[in-house]
């Protein structure tokens, strides 16, 4: 394209008068400036002269300079293809739009162009001031009617949307307000202030206009002044188009009707209700963060209570789908925004509260943490589908910290703060998507050795203290590199994340702490480790690394029974021999008459039989003929629940008693013992019983 110094020196002159100008290229889309005469326009065009693409340098102007919900109406009317369309046609081209200032202040501009040649046009920008030359008769007609009212201005957009409003000092007066502190230049002040029985039907009134050329609206209404009070307006006014038929401003006058509409019981009674209702409704929304009506049929919505956060993103001139959406967006933490859009979308809402009063979503804002967001039914149709809901957001923090407190709690092992059994199921498989995505992953299982011993020795207390001492050790050595589990009562695991060259570094730090570490009565603290590392196994998932590392845990700790020269299979092999030796042996509770069998042999059909009260058994014993009938009195004497409490009341001690029973049709004599367990106590009464042929 041409640059512009071939341009008449006198047009350039003449563009001066203009905030910009410029020549566009219909042959290569392209674009240079004439004249920036505005920081704006430098801005855009930082290389004056130079020739730049025309559908980038808008899209930069629109990012940049105006307000997102009419970028697209931007951007569709200064298309280049639509701008030719009217230039070629001999109509002309001429738009005018709101545009945001270095110094964030919104201005109305005017776009026009005209033909420059064959090829080319020149665009130029300037500021317009408002007009009202061009109202119809019927405007001065109405607004003549309503003299010693307010007069008050709304732009639209092309498609009839709000861009702003001007209320007259004169317009606020009337309703108490004295400036516009505090009564803004904004839709929603006015709404607010409007009766809400009244409110929907004057918006229908006003959207109708916006797309009627010469239409009036002539409205009456009831609206709270700023002391609280009602009173009767009419509003009387029209909508101006543009010669291509778009709407352009709204003007009208508002004037206080209430002595021509009610006397002064029935303004008296509507203040009654009103104050009622309000009541009622300021006791509700009090409870929510924010709390709006939304009309699903007229896709509009009603703030009745909010906050400062949410209305700075809250376009009342868009529909209700658009602001809840845009909202949204705005408010919602990224993580809970697909759900929230979801749970949100007003398209099918219908579908999804047909035959419900009400439905909920708990999601995460940006400002006031966990909210509780709910549409609750308020008008459905006859196809039980909602025409009218209220959706509302509630503050649930606290709630959600009482939860996350309870599930901490149930993930979490009492003794040591490490994470339990339960919560390591739970993280495997987030554990396998690390090692797909090869992120140096390590496994390390622990058994602490000689716990038992220690219980049995010192008693649980010194126990405990053995575990906590390991514990102390793992946490220190590998807290800051992973998660670590309580998986088993003397059994850990610790996961991390370490690079190959730095883990053998981890695990010596570990073992140092541990050949130091004791508890009190001089014993020491010794653990078996397993330790594997993701790089052994590339391919393996965590299951796989997990019993890797089990068997070398397994391993050293043979080993380390090996060189301690404790036979760990001694005990069991002794009470195998032992178990051998008696015909049954049961586990009872004498709290609750419970049992459990330990080892019962086939000769023994003595305690046998449904599942029944252990005590009651005794009885069956000497009822079906296996006691010897001069051994039954004493027998049953003995067994009784209350004679066993209190022989281990007094003594606590083994208690053993013989008898004959019948073996094969012939009686033979025989020894019952029972044992109380180490946690026998008055208020859980475990013992065992043993019972063994002595012939």
């Amino acid at each position: 394209m041409k640059n512009s110094t071939g341009m008449d020196e006198h047009l350039k002159v003449l563009f001066k008068t203009f905030r910009s100008a410029y020549l566009v290229s219909f042959s290569d889309d392209s674009i240079v400036p004439i004249a920036l005469n505005d920081d704006v326009a430098s801005f855009v065009f930082p290389d004056y002269d130079q020739s730049r693409d025309y559908r980038e340098r808008g899209l930069l102007y629109s990012k940049k300079f105006i307000a997102a919900v009419d970028r697209d109406d931007f951007m569709d009317n200064m298309a280049l293809q639509n701008i030719k369309k009217n230039l070629l046609s001999g109509a002309g081209f001429s738009y005018r739009f709101q545009s945001i200032n270095l110094r964030n202040k919104i201005e109305d501009l005017e776009a026009t162009a005209q033909l420059y040649d064959e090829n080319s046009f020149v665009l130029a920008f300037r500021p317009v001031k408002r007009r009202v030359d061009n109202i119809e008769a019927s405007v001065f007609r109405v607004i003549y009617e309503t003299l010693g009212g307010g007069i008050f201005s709304i732009d639209l957009t092309s498609d009839g949307k709000v861009a702003r409003c001007l209320w007259s000092a004169a317009f606020r007066k009337l309703l108490g307000y004295s400036n516009e502190e505090e009564f803004s230049n904004e839709v929603r002040t006015f709404l607010h202030c409007i009766y809400i029985e009244d409110r929907l039907p004057f918006i229908r009134e006003l959207k109708s206009s916006f797309k009627k050329r010469n239409s009036v609206v002539d409205f009456k209404f009831r609206a709270f002044m700023k002391n609280g009070s009602v009173r009767w307006f009419r509003i009387a006014g029209t909508t101006t188009f543009s010669a291509e038929g778009k709407p352009e401003h709204f003007f009208a006058s508002m004037v206080n009707i209430e002595l021509e509409v009610v006397d002064k019981g029935e303004i008296a009674r509507i203040h009654d209700e009103q104050a009622k209702d309000f009541s009622i409704l300021g006791s509700i929304s009090a409870v929510y963060n924010s709390m709006h009506l939304v009309d699903l049929e007229d896709d509009f919505v009603i703030e009745y209570s909010s906050n400062e956060y949410i209305r700075r993103f809250v376009k009342y001139n868009d529909n209700a789908s658009v602001q809840m959406k845009e909202v949204m967006c705005h408010t919602i933490a990224e993580d809970s925004l697909p759900g929230v859009l979801e749970f949100t979308d007003l398209k099918t809402l219908p579908r999804r509260m047909r035959g419900k009063n009400y439905i909920s979503h708990d999601m995460v804002s940006k400002h006031s943490g966990w909210l509780r967001a709910a549409f609750i039914l308020v008008e459905k149709n006859a196809a039980g589908e909602p025409v009218k809901v209220l959706f509302t957001t509630q503050k649930i923090q606290e709630e959600k910290e009482k939860e996350r407190a309870l599930i901490l709690q149930s993930n979490t092992d009492e003794l040591t703060r490490f994470l339990n059994r339960h919560a390591f199921v739970e993280d495997a498989e987030e554990y396998n998507e690390y090692l797909r995505n090869k992120m140096g992953l390590a496994v390390i299982m622990m058994d602490l050795n000689g716990l038992k011993q220690v219980n049995d020795t010192y008693g649980h207390e010194d126990g405990d203290k053995y575990i906590k001492a390991a514990a102390d050790c793992m946490k220190d050595s590998f807290g800051s590199y992973g998660h670590l589990y309580r998986i088993g009562g003397d059994e850990f695991c610790a996961v991390i994340f370490s690079p190959n060259d730095f883990f053998d570094d981890i695990k010596k730090d570990f073992e140092e702490r541990l050949f130091e570490k004791k508890i009190e009565k001089g014993i020491k603290v010794t653990v078996s480790c397993g330790y594997v590392r993701q790089s052994e196994y590339p391919e393996f998932m965590f299951n796989q690394l997990l019993q890797v590392a089990d068997e070398r845990m397994y391993k050293a700790k043979a080993d380390y029974y090996s060189k301690s020269g404790t036979d760990r299979r001694g005990l069991q092999d002794a009470f195998d021999v032992l178990r051998d030796s008696y015909i049954s042996i049961y586990k009872i509770n004498m709290t609750d008459d419970t049992y459990s069998v330990i080892s019962k042999t086939s000769e023994d059909s003595e305690i046998s039989g449904s599942h029944e009260g252990f005590f009651r058994k005794f009885d069956r014993c000497v009822e079906v003929g296996d006691v010897h009938p001069d051994d039954a009195e004493e027998y049953l004497a003995r067994t009784k629940p209350d004679y066993l409490k209190s022989y281990f009341k007094s003594k606590n001690t083994i208690y053993c008693h013989y008898y004959r029973r019948k073996i094969n049709g012939s009686y033979k004599r025989a020894m019952m013992e029972i044992v109380p367990a180490k946690e026998y106590s008055q208020d859980n009464q475990v013992c065992f019983l043993f019972v063994k042929d002595i012939e």
